[in-house]
């Protein structure tokens, strides 16, 4: 008669039961509470490429920006919850943070095709590419 030995899987679903029934049977019993919490941090929007895909919808047709680099800032916020005591596991929480990733100033060239309707000036009978200078502008996101 041969041995039959379990299968990886098999192994892996018995250790994950056996680690999260051994956590359940070891947690005491949970409270009603309120909390309130603070962060500081740096908020580093280089890091997901900027402000992206900005696109002019007030032209006809509409034309893309190029993409705006962002500064790194500092960020400060605060949140606060509660667990209710019925409900023990239900809780609400809110949050507020703020941070400033001022926009740099860019130098890049747009293409603005021919057709394109701007406010103000009408329709462009010729495509127009050229040099733009982007100011810097100051940003303040408050969520």
């Amino acid at each position: 008669m041969k041995l039959q030995h379990a299968s990886w899987p098999s192994w892996g679903i018995r250790a994950v039961v056996l680690t999260i029934s051994s956590v359940i049977l070891a947690v005491p019993n949970a409270y009603p509470e309120a909390y309130i919490a603070g962060q500081l941090g740096a908020a580093r929007p280089s890091i997901g490429g900027g402000l992206t895909d900005a696109k002019f919808n007030a032209t006809s047709p509409p034309f893309e920006m190029p993409d705006q680099p962002l500064k790194s800032s500092f960020l400060y916020g605060a949140k606060a919850g509660y667990y209710f005591s019925r409900v023990s596991w239900f809780g609400l929480e809110t949050e507020v943070y703020n941070t400033t990733p001022h926009m740099k100033q860019l130098e890049t060239t747009w293409t603005i095709p021919a057709g394109t309707f701007l406010p103000g000036l009408g329709t462009l009978p010729i495509s127009v590419t050229g040099p733009v200078s982007l100011p810097g502008n100051h940003l303040r996101v408050l969520m």
